[in-house]
């Protein structure tokens, strides 16, 4: 029997579904309960293991499914008081990127490649002196939109909070083509 942890042993999908055996049964039974949760359609389901606030959806023209929000910097690192957070405050766990997974099913996600950044807008061009003054532990972007016009580009939406609002409030991106990808 391979060895693995107990925390691989038990594993909890959604709301109070236990996932019990191997690591790669535990994959496949995951994904087994994550497709029975989508069907029914009477709740949210966790369908990612990564740290996210404000989850956002978008089914694009392309058959893929996309995947973004409010999610950590990949230097964060977590602890018992960052992983039990209720609230964004001032925390550094923000990251200052749109982050970005896709997935054919709802199940099975890839990539987390950053597709845009605040410098990436033009209010960076505006108001850099402010960005580059700002710690970046406060160079946030809060709960990013992915929206596909009828021409096939992405126009990627997020807020920013204090210190850089109101100079920079908002972000407005445009992709040039129907792909997301960045930058």
């Amino acid at each position: 029997m391979p060895a693995f942890t107990r925390r691989d042993f038990v594993r909890f999908i959604g709301a109070g579904v236990a996932v019990v055996g191997t690591p790669r049964l535990l994959a496949l039974d995951r994904q087994k309960a994550i497709k029975k949760a989508l069907a029914k359609r009477d709740r949210a389901v966790l369908v990612h293991d990564n740290w996210v606030r404000d989850p956002y959806v978008a089914l694009g023209k392309d058959g893929w499914y996309y995947y973004t929000g409010t999610m950590q910097s990949p230097s964060f690192v977590e602890n018992e008081e960052t992983r039990n957070n209720t609230g964004l405050g001032t925390s550094t766990m923000v990251s200052s990127m749109v982050r970005l997974y896709r997935s054919r099913d709802l199940v099975n996600w890839e990539g987390g490649d950053p597709i845009a950044s605040l410098e990436d807008t033009a209010y960076y061009k505006k108001f850099a002196a402010k960005y580059d003054q700002t710690p970046a532990k406060r160079r946030n972007i809060w709960a990013p939109e992915l929206h596909q016009r009828e021409d096939g580009r992405w126009a990627i939406i997020f807020t920013v909070p204090q210190p850089l609002a109101p100079d920079f409030g908002a972000g407005h991106l445009l992709s040039v083509d129907s792909k997301l990808q960045g930058p």
